[in-house]
């Protein structure tokens, strides 16, 4: 029997080398989801012969040593056994992942001499009004249709700098150029305090132009007329919330209860009352994995994507990406040496991330007076 208290010494060694789930995912010979990873080195399941091998295989290749990528697939303490690894570490490698010391960066605001050193009529890295398409966009933009054909419960967590905000954007405005949609958001910055009844407050006003003032029961039967009454006129009711990895444990269970209130209505069979769109950071996916009888009911009728980070080859893509209102400044400015080794950062590639090593390479060649950047202006932001 193995204690609660065990993970595979996998997720250990990946906490060492700076591999998230995401890079395993994409290295492995055999497809497996970020979420399926996440699951085994946990052990919430098992994995077979084929992929533990091609697991190994992918750990060997990340450079960790073979006799410790031959042994990843047993039962360790979590904590005892990452204060083992680091002292075996720290006499001859850093525990920490140098790469991590750009995730404290910020992106660099490229000023006007820097800008008119390098030909460039504005800054690259401002926010632009259409989203990249990466594959991980692609992927979120197909979950996200089948969701409202479907009125299903979706949520979508990813990193800092994913792209989830773009998302949000291109979201918003996609749904709102349909007149057959009608939208439920709550603006309170803290997503933490949202209440039930904060929930009841943006249906009324949201929907209705109405303030509760009636007693709490009354309130909620006013909702739920509200909602038939727009399913019975045609309109699709969306629920938008973004930074949902804020939200407690008892707002997700009452929007899980609200998805599904029709259920009191046999004339609507399973029809759902309305869509509901999740978007937040990466806690918002350990959330709705918590095995915790409190939250079961939500995450058994959740649909989780993950908005995984750039792969290798999206890198320059994404730059050129960036680059495309300059008239082939990125083919111009970013020699191939730097763009492999951004690709080959062993941290998350979020755009974010990205930006901030183009942006600030950038201007680590100006400083010295070049006009290409170099795998040497970025190794620069690493020493």
């Amino acid at each position: 029997m193995i204690k609660k208290d065990k993970v595979l010494r996998l997720k250990v060694i990946c906490n060492v080398y700076g591999i998230t789930s995401y890079q395993m995912a994409e290295g492995v010979s055999i497809r497996m989801h970020p979420g399926y990873i996440s699951n085994v080195w946990n052990m919430n399941h098992w994995i077979t012969e084929p992929r533990q091998r091609a697991i190994i295989d992918y750990l060997i290749k990340e450079e960790v040593p073979k006799e410790l990528a031959e042994i990843a697939f047993e039962p360790v303490n979590e904590i005892e056994e990452l204060v083992r690894l680091g002292k075996k570490f720290s006499s001859n490698e850093k525990l920490q992942n140098p790469d991590e010391k750009l995730l404290n960066l910020g992106v660099m605001m490229l000023r006007r001499q820097v800008l008119k050193h390098f030909g460039l009529k504005s800054d690259p890295f401002q926010p632009l009004d259409r989203p990249f398409q990466s594959r991980a966009f692609s992927a979120c933009r197909e979950a996200i249709e089948d969701a409202l054909q479907n009125k299903a419960f979706l949520a979508i967590s990813g990193p800092t700098g994913c792209g989830k905000s773009t998302l949000w954007i291109w979201l918003s405005r996609r749904l709102m150029m349909d007149e057959n949609n009608r939208f439920v958001s709550i603006y309170r910055f803290d997503k933490s305090m949202i209440k039930v009844g904060d929930i009841y407050r943006a249906i009324l006003k949201d929907l209705a132009k109405e303030r509760p003032n009636r007693s709490f029961e009354e309130t909620h039967r006013r909702v739920l007329e509200l909602l038939i009454e727009n399913a019975r006129a045609g309109y699709n009711i969306i629920f938008l919330v973004n930074e949902a990895h804020d939200l407690s444990i008892r707002a997700l269970v009452m929007l899980k209860r609200l998805w599904e209130s029709f259920e009191a209505f046999p004339e609507y069979g399973y029809y759902r009352a309305c869509t509901i769109i999740l978007l937040g950071q990466e806690g918002l996916e350990s959330m709705l994995r918590m095995k915790t009888p409190e939250l079961r009911e939500v995450s058994q009728r959740t649909d989780l994507e993950i908005f995984s980070s750039l792969t290798k080859q999206e890198v320059a893509p994404y730059l050129e990406y960036r680059f495309s209102g300059e008239n082939g400044a990125f083919e111009r400015i970013f020699d191939r040496s730097a763009i492999e080794f951004m690709a080959t950062r062993n941290i998350s590639l979020t755009p974010q991330l990205v930006n901030v090593m183009a942006s600030r390479a950038i201007y680590a060649a100006f400083q010295v007076g070049s006009k290409i950047v170099t795998d040497v202006h970025i190794g620069r932001l690493l020493s």
